[in-house]
């Protein structure tokens, strides 16, 4: 019987759907992101369904296999990580997450949660959250009326700060200003 060695990073292994870069993810930063799939939210209006599908979304990529690409994509200019997707996830244990967060410590990492169940989050090192599942009539992070949060952590204080209306949700004069 195979037993499960945590710091044997190699057969950890996650559903990640698509990768690549984006600048739109996290304000300021060129991220290196990893769509995780087997999402159970199923959230009503969802702009990825594709992340729930169990038949084709297996467990493919290694956490040493993640942590590789982040760093090629840092020599290459890039700043951040973020992990999107599904984080609720009944094929993939917190474990694992928890393993690929602290092998991606020494970076800035940014996790969007379709959940407000964030108990899991606060000793590990993270330093942006997308919390709160999509609620189709209350709109996304640029909506007044949004259900969902984007948490960044301040070292300094030890505290999570609420930074949706700062990063998401500027009004057209702020948008003149910083034109």
């Amino acid at each position: 019987m195979n037993s499960f060695n945590p710091m044997d990073v190699s057969n950890c292994k996650l559903p990640v759907v698509n990768k690549g870069i984006t600048l739109t993810e996290i304000p300021n930063r060129i991220s290196v992101f990893f769509e995780i799939g087997n999402c159970t939210c199923h959230c009503d209006g969802c702009h990825s369904p594709e992340l729930w599908d169990t038949n084709y979304t297996i467990p493919n990529m290694t956490v040493q296999e993640i942590v590789d690409y982040v760093d090629e994509q840092y020599k290459l200019g890039a700043n951040a990580v973020v992990l999107m997707g599904g984080m609720n996830n009944k094929d993939v244990s917190k474990d694992v997450f928890t393993i690929l967060l602290l092998e991606l410590s020494t970076r800035q990492v940014g996790i969007y949660v379709g959940s407000d169940d964030l108990k899991w989050l606060p000793l590990l090192p993270v330093r942006w959250i997308k919390a709160g599942g999509y609620e189709k009539d209350k709109g996304g992070l640029d909506s007044p009326t949004t259900n969902q949060r984007f948490y960044e952590y301040d070292p300094t204080n030890r505290v999570w700060e609420d930074k949706t209306k700062e990063y998401f949700q500027r009004s057209d004069n702020n948008e003149e200003e910083n034109l």
